[in-house]
């Protein structure tokens, strides 16, 4: 059982046909449902694993369509309402290119919270977290994997919520991170093999650090990415990386091969319109692999 705890959010996806700025520019909508952790949830429910949904929703008609349709993929009784908004992202694009998100997510977690529901943590093979969370309930949830031999991952979310991580990760089975969240969060201009020695020294057994279109970094391995030039979107890109990594793991892989299935993903997830492909399966994703880096 996997049990993920992080935000959700409904994403509205503008692409600019015109990028001016202090002007009104025509754009194309797409409407999308999101979260990183939700995300990664819903990969990993059309890759055939147990999962289970911890986060909060907005007691209005956003959260009730999130819920609706996440609950095909997922377990979601342990997600609760509370009186904010539920959460949503903007994405601006023009030519391919990200040029500005912007998110509403207000998350209720507290420490408090999650001691409330440990009992149902403890059950779980795999904690999936995300840097929305507190600093304090990172913290515990790693403590939380050590002591009950929990496997626990942190996914990263945004450069400004690194400040959210602790000093110490001693414990954390993986990282996964972008290049300029992992500088900011060690305050370093480094190459990402020595970012990842640094996180070593930190107490992570497994790093990984993505890059955009160059090589991603694990551990003391660089990975090849195969360019993809038929990119309709980017978002949701991360999350379809970090699912393909975890299912990797959990069926047993090296996480340097996890990697690649992660990077499989990814390739296949860009070309589509959704923030998760519609289309996704376990024996599609194995297929793919096989063809990935032909």
């Amino acid at each position: 059982m996997i049990i993920g705890i992080g935000g959700v959010n409904i994403d509205f996806k503008y692409t600019l046909h015109s990028n001016k700025l202090h002007s009104s520019n025509e754009a194309t909508l797409t409407q999308t449902y999101g979260g990183v952790i939700r995300n990664v949830l819903e990969n990993l429910g059309k890759l055939n694993q147990d999962v289970y949904l911890v986060s909060f929703i907005g007691d209005d008609y956003l959260g009730k369509d999130i819920i609706n349709y996440s609950k095909q993929y997922m377990d979601v009784s342990l997600v609760e309402k509370t009186d904010k908004p539920t959460g949503t992202y903007v994405a601006l694009s023009y030519q391919q290119e990200l040029l500005i998100g912007a998110s509403s997510i207000d998350l209720s977690f507290s420490l408090d919270y999650l001691k409330k529901i440990e009992d149902k943590l403890i059950k779980a093979d795999m904690l999936i977290f995300d840097s929305n969370l507190s600093k304090e309930s990172i913290s515990y949830l790693i403590e939380l994997g050590s002591k009950h031999h929990i496997k626990t991952i942190l996914i990263g979310v945004s450069v400004p919520k690194m400040k959210n991580l602790p000093d110490s990760l001693a414990g954390l089975y993986l990282s996964i991170h972008n290049m300029d969240e992992i500088k900011a969060y060690l305050k370093s201009e480094s190459d990402g093999l020595s970012l990842n020695k640094t996180l070593k020294q930190k107490g992570v057994k497994h790093s990984i650090i993505t890059d955009g279109k160059n090589n991603l970094y694990y551990n003391t391995y660089q990975i090849q990415v195969k360019e993809n030039k038929q990119i309709l979107d980017s978002t949701g890109l991360g999350d379809a990386f970090s699912s393909g990594v975890i299912y990797g793991d959990i069926k047993g892989y090296t996480i340097e091969y996890a990697c690649v299935i992660g990077n499989t993903n990814s390739y296949y997830t860009t070309m589509t319109i959704d923030s998760v492909r519609r289309d996704l399966s376990e024996e599609k994703l194995l297929k793919e692999v096989d063809e990935y880096y032909d």
